[in-house]
């Protein structure tokens, strides 16, 4: 069993894993943005074209790993955990 260093020590690595997974998604969905913008502006070859599809797909791939949130689950004021309501 581990004791509560080691447990808060794991706890920290999971939160850092989280945080660094949220920056390289909210990157991603800002070059989709930039190259939405592009696209739009009539900018770009096909490759552009083809390399937005490429990201929108990417980013398909961490939505469907990420579970939609439940029902009567909110976000609280706690670190971006999610609270239930008392």
């Amino acid at each position: 069993m581990a004791n509560s260093q080691e447990t808060r020590e794991g706890i920290e690595q999971v939160n850092q894993k989280l945080q660094k997974i949220g920056n390289e998604s909210a990157l991603l969905l800002q070059r989709i943005s930039d190259l939405e913008t592009q696209i739009q502006q009539g900018n770009v070859s096909q490759e552009i074209t083809d390399a937005l599809e490429a990201l929108k797909q990417q980013a398909q791939v961490v939505d469907d790993l990420v579970p939609d949130a439940e029902p009567g689950v909110v976000e609280g004021d706690q670190g971006g955990q999610a609270t239930r309501p008392a």
